[in-house]
């Protein structure tokens, strides 16, 4: 892994009652952590789904900021409902900033499939960190993301063939 000039952190559910999921706490731990190493600009991705209060960029933001991250290092991606779209957004929100090299942040599981999201949309990578998953979630949340895995397949190698 090298240097990092910023942190990308992928979104999850914000429960219905304001509170974060597992997964959301989980990689947003994970960011503070990696944050208080190396205070870096933190780009905070996600969308607002039908059931939650708000954007989990915004609940993201208010996180972090809670737990010391300045305002001034916080950039919001709330439009984006994939991790393609978080991905591309994300990345224009880094250029627009002067920044190359994030050090991208999501779950374990989900990790090796966002990194292969970063190399076909040309987004350079310093490294990537996964929230460890809680073993009660695995089976779900594996099954999901060959799913996923199905989508990328379909997006980046049969429609562009």
């Amino acid at each position: 892994m090298t240097e990092h000039d910023s942190i990308v952190v992928l979104g999850a559910q914000v429960r219905p009652d304001g509170t974060p999921s597992q997964t959301l706490k989980r990689r947003l731990l994970l960011a503070l952590e990696t944050w208080r190493k190396t205070p870096v600009p933190i780009v905070c991705c996600g969308a607002k789904g039908r059931d939650e209060p708000e954007t989990e960029a915004c609940f993201m933001a208010r996180f972090l900021a809670e737990n010391g991250v300045p305002h001034a290092a916080l950039l919001l991606e709330g439009a984006s409902y994939d991790t393609i779209q978080n991905i591309r957004n994300a990345k224009i929100l880094l250029q627009k900033s002067g920044l190359s090299k994030p050090l991208l942040i999501t779950s374990d599981y989900h990790l090796p499939r966002a990194k292969a999201i970063c190399r076909k949309e040309k987004l350079s990578l310093a490294g990537g960190r996964g929230s460890r998953s809680r073993l009660a979630y695995l089976p779900k949340s594996c099954a999901r993301e060959i799913l996923a895995w199905g989508k990328f397949i379909l997006v980046y190698f049969l429609r562009y063939s």
